[in-house]
């Protein structure tokens, strides 16, 4: 079974082993209970044993199949409560990460996903925290790299304003550096 490295390989596999171990006590069971209520003496000779079995036919017939059906209930109920547990194991960290995505697109970037160590997909999840630690990085760098920009832009017009003799290829030079800084943030974004 392909997991994608999400779910560890060996999640189906244990899942299916304690399926198969439920399966198997309740065949065990329906053994057991078969074998210890058809243990009883049917009569002394051969001929008496076939009348006492044909006597008995109905009852051996109806506590074959109640003990079936209890046997039946046990593994199914068994098979349920293991599939709910595993699911459960999946289904609400899966929720917990979309819930986070969301959050994500919306730009909520402050909080990680946390799961619990009995979770399975923890691979998932810190691949999401990565990817919103890097896109916050990247933000941060663009709003610290757009107020360098503004402030070299702030005292370009200062100086035009005040017609100072100040280099205006110096301001200019460290404007143009300010923008080409924002661009290469920009950049490494891939839309």
């Amino acid at each position: 079974m392909l997991t994608l490295g999400i779910i560890p390989k060996s999640y189906p596999l244990k899942l299916t082993l304690y399926i198969l171990l439920v399966i198997f006590a309740g065949g065990l069971i329906s053994f057991i209970l078969i074998y210890q209520s058809g243990n009883i003496l049917i009569g002394k000779s051969y001929t008496e044993g076939i009348r006492n079995l044909a006597a008995m036919k109905g009852l051996i017939v109806q506590k074959s199949m109640i003990i079936y059906l209890l046997s039946s209930i046990l593994v199914i109920s068994g098979v349920i409560v293991i599939t709910l547990f595993y699911s459960h194991r999946v289904a609400g960290p899966l929720y917990r990460l979309s819930v986070a995505a969301r959050e994500i697109s919306e730009g909520e970037l402050s909080s990680p996903v946390r799961l619990r160590k009995s979770d399975v997909v923890h691979p998932l999840a810190e691949t999401l925290n990565e990817v919103s630690e890097s896109h916050s990085q990247t933000i941060n760098q663009i709003i610290s790299a757009a107020i360098s920009l503004e402030k070299a832009s702030l005292k370009l017009q200062d100086a035009l304003n005040q017609k100072d003799d100040v280099s205006f290829d110096s301001l200019i030079e460290e404007l143009s550096r300010q923008n080409k800084e924002l661009k290469r943030i920009i950049n490494k974004i891939r839309l």
